[in-house]
């Protein structure tokens, strides 16, 4: 990071707590800490863009590409001012963020903003913070679609990350979900993961695997209906400790 230019040393006078999370992919992702201030900061009301409006307008499209931005929060510059802000604490001193950090609470609000000028005014073009969506009936416009988002894309200095762009295809992954020939279906390692899931234990253990299968839930027929002897044992006043009975064990194979 520092010799990417994303940090630099720091004589702030704000210090957060450094974390590392695991990426999907295994590697590590180094974040702040930066609930503290985010609690006096100003929020940004930027809309995030409605993933189900996106799926609607691809019934009739047969060509497809994904374009994903390199580090897209890094490729944002901080404000001189507020990159003392953005100061955490390592074992070789203190730094702060030349580039936009993960965790800051309006750092998805400003990237989307970002997103939403850069692709303005081009027909059948959608991004979902840093993946851009490109789809269309002929391959003559997909090529042109194409073309005019890099050529926007270069000119605001900013990079894409090949072995992640997928050019052309008549299906593409986006949003956890695989589109194409007219249909959007869910991902198969992403029910295979619902189906292999143990049996949760725990209200927290509960809520988990709620959200598991709750973002698929436009997939089950009244889910709402049917996770309810789940969504009951994580109501206020419930144990902690989950008794299974065969209520919840039904549901849950529903």
């Amino acid at each position: 990071m520092l010799r990417m230019g994303v940090i630099s040393h720091s004589k702030s006078p704000y210090a957060c707590p450094l974390v590392a999370l695991k990426k999907p992919d295994g590697s590590l992702r180094a974040c702040c800490d930066t609930r503290k201030i985010n609690m006096i900061t100003e929020f940004d009301a930027e809309p995030v863009p409605d993933q189900e409006e996106i799926f609607a307008k691809l019934s009739k499209d047969c060509y497809f590409s994904k374009i994903d931005l390199s580090k897209g929060y890094w490729q944002i510059p901080m404000a001189k001012e507020s990159k003392p802000l953005t100061a955490f604490v390592t074992h070789d001193g203190l730094y702060e963020f030349n580039m936009m950090p993960f965790g800051l609470v309006n750092s998805g609000a400003t990237f989307n903003r970002v997103m939403r000028k850069l692709l303005k005014g081009i027909e059948n073009v959608h991004s979902y913070v840093d993946d851009i969506l490109i789809h269309t009936q002929t391959w003559e416009e997909h090529l042109q679609r194409v073309k005019e988002v890099f050529t926007r894309i270069k000119k605001a200095n900013l990079t894409a990350r090949p072995t992640k762009c997928f050019i052309g295809y008549n299906e593409v992954e986006f949003l956890g979900h695989i589109i194409g020939e007219g249909r959007v279906k869910p991902k198969p390692d992403k029910i295979k993961a619902i189906q292999q899931a143990e049996r949760p234990t725990t209200k927290t253990q509960v809520r988990s695997f709620l959200g598991l299968v709750g973002y698929y839930r436009k997939f089950v027929p009244n889910f709402a209906a049917v996770a309810v002897p789940l969504t009951n044992c994580t109501k206020k006043g419930e144990p902690n400790v989950i008794r299974w009975g065969e209520s919840q064990n039904r549901r849950s194979k529903h």
